[in-house]
């Protein structure tokens, strides 16, 4: 399995369906996309980081362990640190 990306972060974002959110993440380099928060920055609540998770394994046909998911809503709940706990459990 590859490693997850900023790309995939996004894709999964677009595939939500969110308009909203989706301008906000369209307007943001991939830099700076990586030290957005989903919380703080994008205004995502704990459904809308399942929602997309679950795109995410939808996208790649892989299955994310439920306690990485928990590991995300207890740190720092930016895009990076989502990416570095999914690809650690992959």
């Amino acid at each position: 399995m590859e490693k997850l990306t900023i790309q995939d972060v996004r894709r999964a974002i677009y595939d939500m369906h969110d308009n909203e959110l989706s301008e906000i993440v369209a307007e943001i380099s991939d830099d700076d996309l990586l030290d957005t928060s989903l919380t703080e920055d994008l205004m995502m609540d704990s459904l809308d980081v399942i929602e997309m998770t679950l795109e995410i394994e939808r996208l790649h046909g892989i299955s994310i362990p439920d306690d990485a998911y928990d590991k995300v809503k207890y740190k720092d709940s930016k895009i990076r640190t989502l990416l570095d706990i999914y690809n650690e459990a992959i």
